[in-house]
């Protein structure tokens, strides 16, 4: 099985950024996805804090894997679309000049395909974020909700993408009841990333899902991994976790729990 870098999303640690990197490699940790929100903003970073960044990335022996641009409408939605999309390509040139391959945004529910004007604004806006990472060498990568992989698959093949690709969350894929093989077999070609986090399905979460352990959830993260690992293009493994008191822990349990899986 191919030995992915084990990555960790600064935001379920819990730690501020110059904190939380001493800590994350003390912890074995390979890399870190981080979201581009306050003093990581595009607007904040000047080119000197940018070298200051990636001097200390390389201090700490972290890989920045991904940056998170999280917004809260899709780009189907009209309501300051060209403030998100400026936003996202700002986003984009950052993780160029840090060295960071990807960018990752939620894309919230596909429209259905009765809504056409929907499908029209959102077909345009990421056409327009495909180009942008296609030219600055940085893809937007979106992360896999509710929707079947099939609606994913169907959508990514009517975009010009070179710009664009998948972060795979499985977790999302669970609480829609979806097949989790089938969605690697339909979204491989756009695959660059995945979400490492455990769940089980529950009546009593608001979302339908309650996290538990790496390892203890309804994932057969061996047999994921394998067909993960026949996918070229997906590069590495982020652990994720809601942030609490025993976040960190749990993290570096699961970084234990991946690792004895890919070794």
């Amino acid at each position: 099985m191919r030995a992915w870098p084990i990555a960790v999303r600064l935001e379920s640690v819990g730690r501020s950024f110059r904190e939380a990197l001493p800590v994350l490699a003390q912890a074995g940790f390979q890399g870190i996805e981080f979201d581009a929100v306050g003093d990581l903003a595009p607007s904040q970073l000047s080119q000197t804090g940018r070298r200051e960044v990636i001097a200390l990335f390389r201090r700490y022996g972290l890989r920045p894997v991904a940056i998170g641009f999280p917004t809260r409408h899709g780009y189907d939605h009209l309501d300051r679309l060209e403030a998100r999309i400026a936003g996202t390509e700002a986003a984009l040139l950052l993780a160029y000049d840090l060295g960071v391959p990807i960018v990752i945004n939620q894309l919230g529910q596909i429209p259905p395909d009765e809504d056409k004007a929907r499908q029209k604004i959102l077909s345009e806006s990421l056409t327009r974020l495909s180009q942008e990472g296609d030219r600055v060498g940085a893809k937007l990568a979106l992360q896999t909700g509710t929707d079947s992989p099939s609606t994913w698959a169907d959508l990514l093949a009517s975009i010009p993408n070179a710009g664009l690709a998948v972060n795979f969350a499985p977790a999302s894929l669970v609480a829609s009841g979806e097949d989790l093989e089938l969605a690697v077999e339909k979204l491989a070609p756009w695959i660059v990333g995945v979400h490492a986090r455990d769940v089980v399905r529950s009546s009593l979460a608001a979302s339908g899902v309650r996290e538990v352990p790496l390892g203890e959830g309804e994932i057969n993260w061996r047999r994921l991994l394998r067909l993960l690992s026949m996918v070229e293009g997906c590069q590495h493994l982020t652990l994720i976790s809601e942030p609490g008191a025993q976040a960190e822990k749990s993290l570096i349990q699961g970084k234990a729990y991946l690792a004895s899986l890919i070794e």
